[in-house]
Order: C-alpha cells, then structure tokens, then sequence
C-alpha cells in the first residue's frame, strides 16, 4: 500500500512541477465552455507538429492529483496526426479513438489539460500539461503550475 502511495507522490510531483516540450494554451481570450479550443505546440520545433498520442483532461476535484482525478475526456491519435488545435470533446482526425466521451465542463470547475506519448514499455510519458479553471461566465482561465 505504501508504495503506491509513493509512485502517485512521485507521479503528481512530476506532473505539477516539470517543464514539457509540448505548450499548450487556449487558442485566445474568448474560449470557453461548451468546446473551447486549445492550442499545442512545440516551441523547439516550430515548423512541426508536436508529438503525443493521448490527450486527457481530468477534473481536478476534492484533493485528487492528476492523473488520479476524475477523466472527464480522453481520445488516443496518432503521434504522425497530433493536433496543433484541441477541441474539448471533438475528434481529432483520422487515426484517432475516443476512449472517454466527453462529459460537460462546469462552471467554477478547475480542470488539467494533459497530452502524452506512449513509450515503449507502455508507460504514458506527459508531453503537455494546462491546468485551467472555468470562469463564472463560461470562460477558460489558465492557471499557474503548481510547484
């Protein structure tokens, strides 16, 4: 039992407190609920796509860390079809296979945005991390990383 309390310690400071290659933010000002749109990128390399093959948002709720927090969407794409341009519950392209139908964003809710590549031991390496609220009105804010 220790032990997983362990890895999730290990797996929630690596998630919270990493940079990643792949930025993402909300495509602007105006994005908001019920499909906002998010941009991914990869500063680095910017004349390519960035590379991952999983997109997941996860409701942050209670005091569950990501990734054991609520899956409020999930979709598996191909890493030669990642898509510079995310819509919450939208389906990406050819290649890819919603896992987790979207659930409705909710006011007020704070929300983390993860995008990742699978390795080759079939472990998930995080490419891209947004953790993001729901305004009052409807509207993304992204939020600081936590330290």
């Amino acid at each position: 039992m220790r032990f997983f309390k362990y890895l999730s310690l290990a797996l929630v400071t690596f998630v919270n407190a990493c940079s990643y290659p792949v930025k993402i933010h909300a495509w602007n000002e105006f994005q908001g609920v019920p499909t906002p749109v998010f941009t991914a990128y990869d500063p680095d390399k910017a004349d390519q796509r960035p590379v991952y093959t999983s997109i997941k948002v996860y409701e942050e709720k209670g005091s569950c860390e990501v990734p054991y927090c609520p899956l409020m969407w999930h979709v598996e794409v191909s890493k030669f079809q990642s898509p510079t341009h995310i819509v919450y519950g939208g389906f990406p392209g050819l290649g890819s296979s919603t896992i987790q139908s979207a659930y409705p964003l909710n006011k007020e809710g704070h929300y983390s945005l993860v995008v990742s590549e699978e390795g080759f031991n079939g472990s998930d390496s995080v490419q891209g991390y947004l953790p993001f609220e729901i305004t009052n009105e409807g509207k993304i804010r992204e939020k600081e990383m936590k330290d």
